[in-house]
C-alpha cells in the first residue's frame, strides 16, 4: 500500500509552501498514531508518509515518522517459530508480525536511501531477539544495493548466519548474472 499525498500536502508542495506541507504531514502522522488498534495498518501508512516526507526534502520529519513506525513495529508479536521438518502452519487471518512490519520499514528506508533509519530499524529489530541479518541483506539486494547487501552480510555477528547469508547472496548474484547451475552428483560407487 502506498500513500498518495492528499490534496493539501500536494498543493502546498507544488506552491513551494514547505511550512504548510510540514504542518499537514505532522497532522497526518499524529492522526494515524491516534487511531486505536490496527498497528500494522498504522505502520504501513506511517511508512508511506515518511517516504513522502523524505522525498520532498523533509528529512528530519521523515526520520521522526519512521521512528514512530519502528516503535509500533516493536509492539507486534514475533512470528511463531516452527519445527524443522514439520509443515509451517498458515498465518491466521488478520495476524501481522514484527518481521512483516520491519521488512516494510527496511524497504522504505532503502527506497529513500536513508541508511540512518535502516540501521536504527535493524538495531531495534535485533534487540527484540529476532535474527535480522538476512532481512537487511535481502532488502538491499531487492533495491539493487549489491555493495550494501555484501556489507550487511559481512556484518552479521553469528558466524553460521553470516556464512548462510553470504552463500545465499552469492547464489542470487550468480543467478542474476546468468551463471549456469551445476548439480553435484553422488560419489557413491556401485559394486
Amino acid at each position: 500500500m502506498r500513500l498518495r499525498l492528499s490534496g493539501s500536502e500536494h498543493e502546498w508542495l507544488r506552491a513551494k509552501n514547505d511550512e504548510r506541507a510540514r504542518a499537514d504531514f505532522t497532522l497526518a502522522r499524529d492522526n494515524v498514531i491516534s487511531v486505536p488498534g490496527l498497528s500494522f495498518g498504522k505502520i504501513s501508512v506511517l511508512v508511506s508518509i515518511a517516504e513522502a516526507q523524505s522525498k520532498n526534502g523533509m528529512i528530519e520529519q521523515g526520520q521522526q515518522t519512521f521512528q514512530s513506525a519502528i516503535e509500533l513495529a516493536l509492539r507486534l508479536p514475533s512470528r511463531p517459530r516452527f519445527v524443522q521438518g514439520l509443515r509451517r502452519p498458515p498465518t491466521p487471518a488478520g495476524a501481522h508480525y514484527k518481521d512483516e512490519a520491519f521488512d516494510k520499514i527496511l524497504n522504505a528506508a532503502i527506497h529513500v536511501r536513508n541508511v540512518q533509519i535502516l540501521n536504527a530499524a535493524a538495531a531495534a529489530w535485533k534487540k527484540s531477539g529476532d535474527n535480522v541479518g538476512s532481512a537487511v541483506v535481502d532488502a538491499w539486494l531487492a533495491h539493487g544495493g549489491t555493495n550494501e547487501a555484501i556489507a550487511a552480510a559481512r556484518g552479521i555477528e553469528d558466524a553460521d548466519a553470516r556464512v548462510s547469508a553470504l552463500l545465499s547472496l552469492a547464489r542470487n548474484l550468480l543467478d542474476d548474472a546468468g551463471a549456469p547451475v551445476f548439480r553435484l552428483r553422488s560419489s557413491k560407487r556401485v559394486t
